[in-house]
């Protein structure tokens, strides 16, 4: 059911053109930077986008920008690890193709604001990721040192309900190019 769905919404992001994936994306970063969320935080941990995912490499600028912390994620040995990178850091490709930054030193801090990439997500904060388990294993090992959860998604990703597993984790915020969607 998840695979098919997964398929589904994969597709469903695929079929947005380039110039609909770099207008949207814009819109969902003004929306991500006006909530008090994002205002407030001094750390923030952003994924590299990379294919039909809501592009993040403006978001990522914003942050260096604004002198916060930047975080980025790393799998290593199946786990998410974070990584603190300064604004001359060099990116890398790591497993299954996702980039990663190649240097930066191991951050084991408080996280205010995580952002996290999605295949799909519906109307309760549930996410469909790849498949790997990364990030739902992550949070829950981390849940002491993360504030809030962001998934950046456009609106064609939403869904009434994804079927939940155990392990699955709930976002606390997911943004479109049309809505703030709050859990």
């Amino acid at each position: 059911m998840k695979k098919h769905l997964r398929n589904y919404l994969t597709s469903k992001r695929n079929s947005l053109t380039l110039e609909e994936q770099v207008k949207y994306s814009k819109e969902i970063h003004e929306k991500l930077i006006s909530l008090p969320q994002w205002k407030n935080s001094k750390t923030i941990m952003i994924y590299i986008s990379i294919n039909s995912e809501v592009m993040t490499l403006n978001l990522i600028s914003k942050t260096i920008k604004e002198r916060k912390i930047l975080i980025l994620p790393k799998v290593s040995n199946k786990d998410i690890i974070t990584i603190k990178v300064n604004n001359e850091f060099k990116i890398t490709t790591g497993y299954k193709g996702i980039l990663e930054p190649s240097d930066g030193e191991i951050f084991t801090g408080y996280i205010d604001t995580v952002i996290i990439p999605l295949i799909g997500f519906d109307k309760e904060g549930y996410r469909i990721g790849y498949g790997g388990g990364f990030y739902d294993a992550f949070i829950a090992k981390n849940s002491n040192r993360i504030g809030i959860k962001i998934g950046l998604a456009y609106e064609c990703q939403k869904v009434d309900s994804i079927p939940k597993e155990e392990h699955d984790q709930k976002l606390d915020i997911v943004i479109t190019e049309k809505n703030v969607y709050i859990f």
